[in-house]
């Protein structure tokens, strides 16, 4: 069998390895994990529900590799538990498993990743309260866990402790989560919600099943259990629910049972939303925030809240945000981790703070070289290669073959692991050209198979 070496044109191990080196993250009050440029899983924090996934330990002050794998692609970290995705499409679960949110048949909980099912087709999940929803690489939609108000979507209040499918739709592209309900977006950019009060927040009505929102289409939403945030697709903020404290800018402390624009700006590219306070990343890669600010979650030095959309600091290469209660980890462009607000826990680098109130570094210098599966190979395999360039890359991507050899599929994922670019084939031999003409500026993963091989390679489009 021959063997591929697999290489970007580019440095791409020094360009990580010069920063922290972090792809995806995720957060709540007590624990934080991430994921590195290796595919290798990290927490820290206070394993209060056993979020932290491989040690009993309470408390974690410094990131701790779960496990020994370089498997891992995104994480979702939920109220109680933890939902992740491995390269290889199967889902990971682990955490208390009220209303049998882990999603294995019980309602007993795991310390350690346990595999949700056999099903090795998982694009993208998001875990809420006791509850979990994901998509399906063929656009489908399924849920878990605790279903009172509807949460699930499925036309009942019955929990599941196992995988559901919810309708027979094959178009859903983004889903999230939250205390009591789920909003989802299908491929047309059309905005679906389900669960209690999504879109009739002062009736305190209870949707079992999706309803259409509005006739707009969108590229983002975020919700917490005060609020909700969405971008449409030009760029445009919007939101609803509680604007306590400011959490809605300058819609002011109201309540607002549908979605209303926040200010006027059209160029932004994604939104967190933390309990009673608000942040997103503008396409220029400045971060804003606004909202609640009892411990310093807006970033800019105090702890005065505030409804004004107000940019932290100056610099103008945030890639990636999660938030959730009082507390907000960053990505930037180049892969460093950046952490504000309230810490119950630790920071990265070990500081036990009350709180921050500025971006702080996670501090660590580890060099992460990117993730390359090729397979087995004998002594005398022949060796061909793949290249990738440019990288940064503004309109196209170029696969480069030194011999002829089938490409079965090339896929592109965004930091959100869904697919932007999917199903693109090529046959044996020449050069490739992915026009990504039309994706955002931002981080992207590009995955490449060819017979029992398989790349995975981040790149950064400008």
């Amino acid at each position: 069998m021959k063997r591929i070496l697999l290489l970007a044109l580019v440095s791409l191990t020094a360009y990580v390895s010069s920063a922290d080196c972090w792809i995806s993250l995720g957060t709540n009050r007590h624990a934080f994990l991430a994921i590195k440029a290796d595919s290798t899983l990290w927490s820290w924090g206070i394993n209060t529900f056993n979020h932290l996934g491989d040690t009993g330990i309470y408390v974690v002050p410094n990131p701790r590799q779960v496990g020994v794998g370089h498997d891992w692609k995104y994480i979702s970290v939920g109220f109680n538990h933890v939902m992740a995705l491995k390269w290889d499409g199967t889902l990971w679960a682990w955490g208390t498993n009220t209303s049998g949110c882990l999603g294995n048949g019980t309602t007993a909980p795991s310390k350690t990743p346990i595999q949700v099912g056999t099903d090795t087709n998982w694009a993208f999940v998001s875990a809420g309260r006791d509850y979990t929803m994901a998509i399906k690489s063929d656009g489908s939609l399924w849920g878990w866990g605790f279903n009172g108000r509807g949460t699930l979507g499925n036309g009942s209040i019955k929990e599941s402790h196992v995988p559901i499918r919810i309708g027979t739709g094959t178009n859903w592209r983004h889903v999230a989560t939250s205390y009591s309900w789920t909003l989802a977006i299908q491929a047309n950019g059309t905005l679906w919600g389900w669960g209690h009060y999504v879109g009739k927040y002062n009736n305190y009505s209870t949707y079992t099943s999706p309803i259409l929102i509005g006739s707009n289409t969108w590229k983002h939403v975020h919700a917490s259990h005060s609020h909700i945030l969405g971008v449409q697709s030009n760029g445009t903020l919007w939101g609803m629910g509680t604007g306590y404290g400011g959490a809605l800018g300058p819609v002011g402390n109201v309540t607002v049972d549908s979605f209303i624009q926040i200010g006027t700006g059209s160029n932004w590219e994604t939104v967190a939303a933390g309990y009673g306070f608000s942040t997103g990343i503008q396409s220029n890669g400045t971060i804003w925030s606004f909202g609640g600010n009892g411990q310093g979650q807006l970033g800019n030095g105090n702890t005065t809240s505030s409804s004004a959309i107000t940019q932290i600091g100056t610099d103008t290469t945030w890639k990636f945000t999660s938030a959730f209660d009082g507390s907000v980890l960053a990505i930037k462009s180049d892969s460093s981790l950046w952490g504000w607000g309230e810490y119950y826990t630790v920071l990265p680098n070990g500081s036990v703070p009350t709180y921050t109130a500025v971006p702080t570094s996670s501090g660590s210098t580890v060099a992460c070289a990117p993730r390359v599966i090729a397979p087995t190979a004998s002594a005398n395999a022949h060796e061909e290669t793949l290249t990738m360039y440019p990288n940064p890359a503004r309109d196209a991507l170029v696969l480069r073959m030194s011999v002829s050899r089938q490409v079965d599929d090339i896929s592109i994922t965004d930091i959100h692991g869904r697919h932007v670019i999917a199903g693109i084939t090529s046959g044996a031999g020449g050069d490739i050209r992915i026009d990504i003409s039309g994706l955002v500026p931002g981080m992207y993963f590009l995955s490449v198979s060819s017979g029992a091989s398989r790349y995975q390679q981040r790149f950064i489009k400008e």
